[in-house]
């Protein structure tokens, strides 16, 4: 019995071993045959820069006509008066009310978005 168990293992150890050897043939490489060569590359780094056109200056209005500042709801906190322990230490703290924004920062609606 422990002869079965023992050639089944081996079969088993060899089938796996022809599996893992036999592959497909990779038909494409994973470099890429066409395109740029590195000498195309550096000849068109010698090349001169051409001049920049020249860009339209935008008033800060127009931007903000263009642009508009989604709502971004404040939510106040009223903290009570309260007793800090600070380690032997207690510190009395007044009231005092305070706010913060719901979003962390305010998004803006891009110029053809309507809301």
């Amino acid at each position: 019995m422990v002869n079965k168990h023992k050639n089944s293992l081996i079969m088993l150890c060899a089938s796996l071993g022809l599996c893992a050897c036999s592959t497909a043939k990779v038909t494409s490489g994973t470099i890429p045959e066409q395109g740029l060569t590195v000498s195309h590359l550096y000849q068109h780094s010698q090349q001169p820069i051409q001049p920049m056109k020249k860009f339209q200056r935008v008033s800060a209005k127009q931007t903000e006509s263009a642009f508009k500042a989604l709502a971004n709801p404040e939510v106040p906190i009223h903290v009570f008066a309260h007793v800090a322990n600070i380690g032997d230490e207690q510190i009395i703290k007044p009231a005092y009310t305070t706010r913060f924004f719901l979003y962390k920062q305010n998004q803006y609606a891009l110029a053809s978005e309507l809301y």
